[in-house]
């Protein structure tokens, strides 16, 4: 796999898996969904991460007072500011 418009492939990161961490590998994202996943070094053309941590998640790791924002409990305050989800 390569990088294109519509997939993009991250090399040399360190990712989490549920049953494993890959220390050096790749990711290949199509349609806005992992597609495939290796060890070692990237494909031609994929795009250097630089060794960072790539898991799965929320955007933002720190979510103090997410759910304020995203379902408000009754008479739950404090929302005068709101997130924003992609």
């Amino acid at each position: 796999m390569t990088s294109t418009k519509d997939e993009t492939v991250l090399g040399n990161a360190r990712i989490v898996l549920a049953d494993r961490v890959i220390e050096r590998g790749w990711i290949a994202f199509a349609d806005g969904r992992v597609a495939d996943v290796g060890e070692g070094n990237g494909p031609a053309g994929s795009e250097d991460a630089a060794g960072d941590l790539i898991m799965p998640g929320l955007i933002e790791l720190h979510t103090d007072h997410l759910e304020a924002h995203y379902v408000p409990r009754p008479r739950c305050s404090g929302t005068q500011s709101r997130g924003r989800f992609l």
